[in-house]
């Protein structure tokens, strides 16, 4: 029997949107803003506009949003994120899709550059033991907004 691998890409493809960008907006809203992060998100932002390196601008806007906050906090925001806003923006399609291949002991991935704090929420949510994302630094219980 041969084995099958069904690799599913987060946004744009699992979800409507950019899942980094609402989780930026998600904290904002219920975290508040880090006022001392903003100059180097902005800078950030428009070095990647103008062709720089998209990572820098992930890094930088997630040591922003993450940065300081003890681990298991930010955990729970994570889950709370994607209970609230990702399974809504889920694509019906891509959920009966992704049963389908349960249905059939498929191997199935969820793969993104999004980062784990909240993609490891939507992969258990959907039963998923498969997850390759960005991860994020734990340094003895607290997130500096590092990604590993």
């Amino acid at each position: 029997m041969r084995a099958v691998l069904a690799i599913f890409d987060v946004d744009h493809t699992l979800i409507r949107g950019d899942s980094l960008l609402m989780f930026a907006g998600y904290m904002i809203k219920n975290r508040g803003l880090r006022i001392g992060g903003i100059p180097l998100v902005a800078f950030s932002f428009f070095r990647w506009l103008l062709g720089s390196d998209e990572g820098q601008f992930k890094s930088d806007l997630l040591k922003m949003l993450c940065g300081g906050m003890r681990s298991d906090a930010l955990r729970n925001a994570g889950c709370e994120f994607t209970r609230s806003v990702l399974m809504r923006r889920i694509y019906e399609e891509a959920l009966e899709q992704i049963e389908w291949h349960k249905s059939r002991s498929h191997e199935v991935v969820l793969l993104s550059a999004s980062p784990d704090v909240y993609l490891a929420a939507l992969a258990e949510h959907l039963q998923l033991n498969n997850l390759i994302c960005t991860t994020l630094v734990d340094q003895q219980g607290f997130c500096p907004g590092e990604i590993r």
